[in-house]
C-alpha cells in the first residue's frame, strides 16, 4: 500500500537521523499528530505535506493521488466492516468498529454522519429499544415513501452500500412486528435494484434480502414463491460454494417443510444436521489427538 509505504519510510529516515517526531514535524511544518498519522498509515497527508516530505526524503515518481486512493481503499473496508458488525456482531464489536470508523470518516460528509447515526440506532435496538420506534427512525435516515407508486414495482433506483443496508434492517424489523405486506415490498425493492452479482459484498447482501423474503412467504403461507426462493438461495451457494449460505438454506427449507407438514422432508433434514454435527465432533477429537 502507498500511503503505509511512505509512512515507513518516513518513520525509518526520521530515526536514522536520530529525529523526534516533534523535531520531524517541525521541519515538515506540521502537528506531531499528524506525522505520527502518516508514519502508521492512519493519515493520509495534505498536498503541502507530502510536497515537503518527498522535498525531504528526496522521493520522486509518487503521485500524490496514488495516496488518496490508498486512503480511500482503506476506508471503503472500514465501512464494510462496520456493516457486516452491525448485521451480526455484539453491542462491543459495534462500538469497536465505529470508533475505528470515527478515525477516517469528514465529519462534515452527511453519508458518514448517517452510518454513524444507523450504528447507535443498531446498538439501541441491540440494547432492547422498541421495533416500532426503531422502524420510525431509520425511516427518517433512509426514506422509502415514493407516493403512491410501490416501492417494489420501482426500477433503476441506485442505492449505496448504507443505504441498501438500512433499507434491509427496515425491512427484517417490519417482518419481525408483523407489517409483512411492508417487509415484502422493501425486500423485492432491494432484490429489484442495486445489485452486481461481481461483487462478493452484493452477492452476500443479494443472499441475505432473499433470505429474509423466503421467511417472509413462509410467514403468509406462499409456499410456492418461498420454493423458489430458497431454491434461488441454494444455487448460488453451490455455484460459489459457500457453506455458511448452504446450512442457512437448509434451515430455511426445514422451516418450509414444518410450515406445510412434510414430516418425511423435515426428518431428512434433521438426520442430515445430526450427521453433519457427529462429522464435526469426530474431526475435531481425530485432530486434537494428532497435534498431541
Amino acid at each position: 500500500m502507498v500511503l503505509r509505504n511512505l509512512g515507513r519510510n518516513m518513520h525509518s529516515y526520521r530515526k536514522s537521523n536520530g529525529w523526534s517526531q516533534e523535531t520531524m514535524a517541525w521541519k515538515l511544518k506540521c502537528a506531531p499528530s499528524t506525522l505520527s498519522g502518516i508514519e502508521t498509515g492512519k493519515t493520509c497527508p495534505s498536498v503541502k505535506t507530502f510536497d515537503k516530505i518527498c522535498v525531504e526524503l528526496e522521493v520522486n515518481g509518487v503521485d500524490y493521488h496514488e495516496l488518496t486512493m490508498d486512503e480511500n481503499l482503506e476506508f471503503q473496508k472500514v465501512k464494510e466492516e462496520l456493516i457486516l458488525a452491525l448485521n451480526s456482531k455484539g453491542k462491543k464489536t459495534i462500538e469497536k468498529k465505529l470508533e475505528k470508523f470515527k478515525k477516517y470518516m469528514d465529519h462534515e460528509n452527511e453519508e458518514h454522519q448517517k452510518y454513524v447515526l444507523l450504528s447507535d440506532l443498531v446498538y439501541m435496538l441491540k440494547s432492547g429499544m422498541d421495533k416500532e420506534e426503531f422502524i420510525k427512525r431509520i425511516e427518517e435516515l433512509f426514506p422509502t415513501n415514493h407516493g403512491t407508486e410501490k416501492s417494489n414495482m420501482l426500477t433503476g433506483i441506485h442505492f449505496t452500500k448504507l443505504e441498501h443496508f438500512g433499507i434491509y434492517l427496515k425491512a427484517n424489523a417490519l417482518l419481525e412486528t408483523g407489517y409483512l405486506e411492508k417487509a415484502q415490498e422493501l425486500y423485492e425493492l432491494l432484490l429489484n435494484n442495486g445489485f452486481n452479482d461481481n461483487t462478493d459484498y452484493y452477492r452476500k447482501r443479494c443472499n441475505s434480502v432473499s433470505a429474509g423474503l423466503a421467511k417472509l412467504l413462509i410467514a403468509k403461507h406462499d409456499y410456492m414463491k418461498a420454493e423458489k426462493c430458497i431454491g434461488y438461495i441454494f444455487s448460488k451457494a453451490i455455484k460459489n460454494i459457500d457453506g455458511r449460505v448452504f446450512f442457512q438454506v437448509m434451515c430455511l427449507q426445514q422451516e418450509l417443510f414444518k410450515e406445510m407438514g412434510n414430516t418425511e422432508g423435515e426428518k431428512i433434514i434433521n438426520d442430515f444436521f445430526e450427521a453433519a454435527a457427529t462429522m464435526v465432533n469426530y474431526f475435531n477429537k481425530y485432530y486434537t489427538i494428532t497435534d498431541q
